[in-house]
């Protein structure tokens, strides 16, 4: 008898079966899958699965942090595999093999012969413990007669998806047709024979039996109704029937790939027909097509945006940074003091990473350290490890190392004694930043200090808040006095500055020293000093002008030129000084209203009128010539009669009859008194001032009607809006009203009901009693004569 010892390595064939059968019989049924596979058992197959054919299992190279990983686990949790494997993400196996290759790694750094022989290298004769975690092995070309047949068996069973239960099924159903059509047979026999056989039907209790009803059936209306359309349509497709079969492109249409088929097959003809109608430009076309100058696309010219800065403006500004550099002021004993903030230095190139020592080869060392190391009831000393704190190491997170970043933002932690230089550098974190951090702080000095200063106000209580915002004030204390004594500290000044103000309001320094060199002025107090000198001319020649234009009052458009002569035909009792000293007004103001007319234009006209030339005064011949008609004017007031302030109370009167009857006449083409002129004029200055009033209300109703259209635009939302809000309250008053009355009239119901309800009760209870009374008499009656019909029926019998 042949005895077979189950076991040993897999090969591929039994990895293919063990997967096939895993996918048809799940992964709880190990007896049946271990039947398929004639040398391997039901334990050998779950573990074949778990720990190699499954596909969550992770077979890629060990990273670094999963080998630290691993490492400290095996620390906390020595020989605990099974717990290791899910936190690192690999199978129990995996783990303490690769546990062991790193200890072997160490130890044949430390100095131990590489060659020699590893303990757990497989020597011919000898079987693998674990076969299970190994590659398959490749099945050989011959194969014994087991494997093959134990391969056809599986590919038999594999493939069979009609077994025992679904034999049994099929069986059961073909029992039934055959029960079925013998019943039907004899049904239909003893019907030919005149014996009709009810078949029982058992109806359900609840719902409809659609066997013996028409769901949904509406009858028939009673009467007669035209059938004529539906006799036509039967007519003709009686005469001419469609036997097409309907399809999805009858009513959706021919697709994209059949008309593009088509294309292509039209332009396939048209090729054809140009070959047969003109070859040789044919064969010039695919010529040129199989050209390679021509079928090779050319690269197109690189076309790049024309630069902001041109190189000559670079070299300015090179050239700048060097003059700004070599006039530095501060190049005696104040530049100590200060550091440099003209530009932000930048590191040339990222700095490399710092020399550390690899933390994972020094955990390996430690771990065989221990490993070795004898009871202390042996005597001696404690092995040397790199890291004597067990517990912090182990549980510490590791961060892996990083290049320096040289954006990284110094903490200024530490404040300015008063023996410390101010301009000295503070140190770096020695910590690498994780990510690039902000915009780098330039505070050389250290006078920035972080707002919290690491104290986190989310998980502080009301005690430790306010225990640091006493120690924080403290400490600005501290600072505060720290800065003074610095700035005491200081030496002293070797210059003076004192300011000045000139016409033009701008503070200009000036300089006492003699040892400062005259610099070159900065571009902005260039402009600041520009844009008020301009406004100091602009306000100068504001005061100038006259007072129509500084008060904005209005003013004519047209200047007549008959002003000085107008004026001396309507005064021809003044003397000859008056007369004359009038004429020089006169032309005067006519100068000024043609000056002010060309200088400031009331219509925004692109042509530039001509500007006439005038007389400027300066602003003290201004100021002298106020001051005399202020001194005349106050004159002539004190030497004012009674006389002179009675025609003053009549002035306005007569101006505002003057300014009423006054006119434009368009016969005379001037303003004139409109009740001098005759009913022809007048009837013209009515017309065009009507024409001109509806002119104006034209404009003004085009001006109305565009802020109008605007407004209707702007505001059509909110208006159609409260259009709807205003008809949903207006329905819901209406609702209110209709609900107010229902109330009322549910409530008088109510009343009435209320007090007839006792009524109807006692009627109706009268109403029952007499019913009562009525039944037992009636009862009474019909016990009287059930008696005499009995009596009645004895007398029967025995007659």
């Amino acid at each position: 008898m042949r005895f077979m010892m189950k076991g040993g390595v897999w090969k591929n064939t039994e990895d293919e079966i063990l997967k096939a059968a895993v996918m048809k019989y799940g992964k709880n049924q190990w007896s049946r899958i271990s039947s398929l596979l004639v040398r391997k058992t039901a334990k050998q197959c779950k573990a074949r699965w778990y720990e190699w054919l499954d596909p969550s299992i992770k077979k890629t190279e060990w990273s670094r942090d999963e080998e630290e990983r691993l490492l400290h686990l095996a620390k906390i949790m020595p020989t605990q595999w099974r717990t290791i494997a899910p936190i690192i993400g690999r199978t129990a196996a995996q783990c303490l093999e690769h546990y062991e290759k790193l200890l072997d790694v160490a130890q044949t750094r430390d100095g131990d012969d590489v060659n020699s022989d590893d303990p757990k290298r497989l020597r011919p004769g000898e079987i693998d413990p674990a076969p299970e975690t190994k590659p398959a092995r490749p099945d050989p070309i011959d194969m014994d007669e087991d494997e093959t047949e134990m391969l056809s068996e599986a590919r038999a069973r594999l493939a069979n998806t009609r077994g025992k239960k679904a034999k049994r099924k099929a069986r059961e159903k073909q029992l039934e047709e055959a029960r079925r059509l013998a019943s039907l047979q004899k049904r239909r026999e003893l019907k030919a024979a005149g014996i009709n056989v009810l078949r029982r039907r058992f109806r359900k209790r609840k719902g409809v039996d659609y066997m013996a009803e028409i769901p949904f059936y509406k009858r028939q209306p009673v009467g007669f109704h035209d059938t004529s359309r539906e006799d036509q349509l039967a007519l003709e497709n009686k005469q001419a029937p469609d036997f097409r079969n309907l399809t999805s492109e009858t009513f959706e249409g021919k697709s994209r790939d059949e008309i593009e088929a088509r294309e292509r097959k039209k332009d396939l003809k048209r090729q054809k027909l140009f070959r047969e109608q003109n070859l040789p430009a044919a064969i010039a076309q695919i010529n040129r097509l199989n050209d390679p100058q021509t079928s090779i696309r050319m690269r197109n010219p690189l076309i790049l945006s024309k630069p902001q800065v041109s190189d000559a403006e670079l070299e300015n500004i090179a050239r700048l940074n060097v003059i700004s550099g070599s006039l530095n002021p501060s190049d005696g004993g104040s530049s100590n003091l200060i550091s440099q903030y003209g530009a932000t230095p930048t590191p040339m190139r990222t700095a490399r990473t710092p020399t550390t020592t690899d933390q994972r080869q020094q955990d390996v060392h430690d771990l065989i350290e221990m490993t070795n190391a004898q009871t202390p009831l042996h005597g001696g000393t404690n092995a040397a490890l790199f890291n004597e704190q067990f517990a912090e190491r182990a549980s510490a997170s590791y961060t892996p190392v990083q290049t320096p970043s040289g954006l990284r933002t110094p903490s200024s932690g530490s404040s300015i004694g008063a023996n410390s230089t101010p301009g000295s550098s503070q140190p770096f974190g020695s910590q690498t930043p994780m990510s690039v951090q902000g915009t780098p702080l330039r505070d050389a000095l250290g006078i920035n200090q972080s707002v919290t200063n690491g104290f986190d106000f989310a998980s502080a209580t009301p005690i430790e808040e306010k225990r640091w915002r006493k120690q924080e004030k403290n400490r600005q204390k501290l600072f505060k006095q720290q800065l003074q004594s610095g700035f005491a500290n200081l030496p002293a000044p070797s210059s003076k500055r004192s300011l000045r103000h000139l016409n033009v309001n701008i503070i200009m320094p000036v300089i006492e020293d003699d040892s400062y060199q005259e610099l070159e002025e900065d571009a902005a107090d260039i402009d600041s000093r520009r844009v008020a000198t301009l406004e100091a001319v602009e306000q100068s020649e504001l005061r100038r002008r006259s007072q129509t234009i500084q008060k904005n009052l209005p003013r004519p458009q047209v200047v007549n030129p008959k002003l000085p002569r107008l004026d001396r035909e309507r005064r021809p009792d003044l003397s000859t000084e008056l007369s004359e000293a009038s004429d020089l007004l006169s032309r005067e103001m006519l100068s000024m209203m043609r000056y002010d007319n060309a200088k400031f234009p009331m219509s925004n006209s692109k042509s530039k009128p001509r500007i006439p030339r005038f007389e400027e005064f300066d602003d003290a011949d201004l100021e002298e010539a106020r001051d005399l008609l202020d001194t005349e004017i106050a004159i002539l007031t004190s030497e004012r009669s009674e006389e002179d302030e009675a025609q003053l109370k009549d002035f306005a009167s007569l101006w505002d009859g003057a300014t009423k009857d006054s006119h434009y006449l368009p016969s005379a083409r001037a303003f004139g008194s409109f009740a001098r002129c005759a009913k022809g004029e007048q009837l013209q200055c009515l017309q065009q001032e009507f024409e001109l009033l509806r002119a104006q209300m034209a404009l003004q109703r085009k001006k109305g009607a565009k802020a109008e259209k605007k407004l209707s635009i702007l505001t059509g939302g909110y208006v159609h809006r409260a259009k709807a809000l205003r008809a949903e309250i207006e329905a819901t008053a209406e609702r209110i009203q209709q609900t107010n009355v229902e109330f009322h009239s549910f409530e008088r119901l109510y009343k009435r009901e209320h007090a007839a309800i006792p009524r109807r009760q006692e009627t109706l209870k009268r109403d029952v009693q007499r019913e009562m009374d009525r039944e037992v008499g009636l009862q009474e009656r019909y016990q009287n004569l059930l008696d005499e019909h009995q009596k009645l029926e004895e007398l029967l019998a025995k007659a």
